[in-house]
């Protein structure tokens, strides 16, 4: 669960009464219900949060960096030092049953004063950023060490790369500079060389149509556990951003030989998911089983689990291949139709750019990045055939959970055809082809009514947990009626 350390622990940088008891008699509540069920909390904790300008400006003394309304706690100052030690060990202390934390120490948050990947301020400019993603992590360690607690730190080194202006002298050292008890975790896809659409590029995202693990997330465990740590994968068992409209996606081959190659360099744990990925599928028995099971065989794992059938097999393997096409990129990840889906409405008028994991607009100079438009259309037509043939191959069976599977495939299906679509429509537009870009409305229009007719079958259908629900029955109405204004 993500957490904020302000709201569970004395804060000493605003006088605004925050009730921080009640906060961790709620979350000391939930604990208590997951245990209940044999599972266990971890807490995920962005720290030290920064000051707005009103706070700083109450608090002059004890911020460093500053950038655009944003105010650093200086973890160069003992007293800012003492505050995050002193905030986890009393939390620490009181709660039970806590079974770890997970830090994130480079982000999009601005904690410490290099969090942001530079650094303005005056007492922390000339140190390494990895001091002080090791300040922090070892701070939560001794904290922990101090309330008796057997509490896990686990601090997930996403960032600790050359996206936030890190080299591999910063990333050694900030490995090196950790607290023994501490785990490591990194995404296993990060830094993976791939090509799509005819373009190289480098996986700075989680995948699951690409797979892992990278040469640098190798040398990342190799030099954690040399260093005695204890180490866990980053990954995306059932869904990522490439399609989060639903709840799983059956890339199940994949699947296998990512966990198999994570198994290979010793890795025994990893974390599953993210803000999307929780569904409790087949995809997780699988992962636990190849784990644990030296002689694994997919496709007898295949058999057993849903139907001993060669054409179930093939649909499988069909899915594997379709979504190896998948043109991936951050922009398409982020700012894509797909994750909308047709919920997307073809609005021509619309001049605003798009926005990240919701609103697609018109903006397909953007999310085809870096691709050119015929490639990044190719693909998605190699991808369309695979997953075409392994529908087919799934209609052959009428068992409720293969009617599931297939529901979810036609989703992602149709998902990934509106980005097709969309994309087709607005290029075709933009070249003067308006009469081609119109030919594509009744199709867009019956792919809406498939996927609204699919999507009020599964209440799991279209829910990620930042965003909640990306779309209700009412956009797939109005995006009828928007279609039926385009024609």
């Amino acid at each position: 669960f993500s957490a904020l350390l302000q709201e569970l622990s004395e804060y000493p940088f605003s006088n605004k009464v925050i009730n921080f008891f009640q906060n961790r008699s709620k979350l000391q509540s939930l604990i208590d219900k997951c245990r209940k069920h044999d599972i266990g909390v971890y807490l995920y904790f962005n720290e030290p949060r920064f000051l707005n300008d009103n706070l700083a400006k109450e608090n002059t003394g004890r911020i460093g960096h500053k950038y655009n309304g944003e105010n650093a706690i200086c973890l160069s100052l003992k007293e800012n030092q003492d505050y995050l030690y002193n905030s986890f060990l009393d939390l620490f202390r009181n709660l039970n049953d806590l079974m770890g934390v997970i830090t994130i120490t480079m982000s999009e948050n601005l904690t410490h004063c290099h969090s942001k990947g530079f650094c303005n301020c005056e007492r922390c400019k000339d140190e390494k950023p990895e001091y002080f993603t090791a300040l922090v992590n070892n701070l939560i360690q001794k904290a922990v060490n101090d309330s008796h607690k057997n509490i896990e730190v686990i601090a997930n080194v996403w960032g600790w790369s050359s996206f936030m202006n890190w080299n591999d002298e910063n990333l050694i050292n900030g490995i090196k500079m950790l607290d023994k008890k501490i785990s490591i975790m990194a995404v296993s896809e990060y830094g993976l060389s791939i090509e799509h659409a005819k373009e190289k590029l480098t996986l700075v995202d989680y995948s699951i149509s690409n797979i892992g693990p990278s040469e640098i997330t190798k040398k990342i465990f190799k030099l954690a556990k040399e260093e005695g740590h204890k180490i866990y994968a980053k990954i995306q068992i059932n869904n990522s951003w490439e399609c989060s409209s639903v709840p799983f996606f059956p890339n199940y081959i994949s699947l296998y030989e990512h966990i198999s190659n994570l198994k290979e360099i010793g890795v025994e744990e990893c974390m599953g998911s993210w803000t999307l990925g929780g569904y409790p599928s087949k995809s997780i028995s699988l992962v636990n089983e190849v784990f644990n099971n030296n002689n694994f065989d997919i496709n007898n794992w295949l058999r057993i689990n849903f139907v001993d059938d060669e054409r179930f097999v093939e649909a499988i393997n069909e899915l594997k291949k379709g979504f190896e096409k998948y043109p991936f990129s951050v922009d398409n990840l982020y700012f894509g139709p797909k994750t909308l889906g047709p919920a997307n409405l073809w609005d021509l008028e619309n001049k605003l750019n798009s926005s990240m994991v919701c609103f697609s607009r018109n903006d397909y100079q953007k999310w085809i990045k870096p691709f050119k438009v015929e490639n990044y259309l190719l693909d998605y037509e190699e991808l369309f055939a695979h997953f075409s043939k392994a529908l087919n191959l799934l209609g052959n069976f009428s068992s409720k959970e293969i009617e599931e599977l297939k529901d979810f495939v036609e989703i992602t299906y149709l998902c990934f055809k509106e980005d097709y679509l969309k994309t087709k429509h607005l290029f075709l537009t933009k070249n003067g082809k308006k009469d081609f870009a119109k030919s594509l409305i009744s199709e867009e229009y019956e792919n809406t009514e498939r996927f609204y007719n699919l999507f009020v079958k599964y209440s799991e259908v279209g829910f990620e947990s930042s965003n909640h629900y990306f779309y209700t029955e009412r956009n797939f109405i109005e995006k009828l009626l928007n279609l039926k204004d385009n024609n």
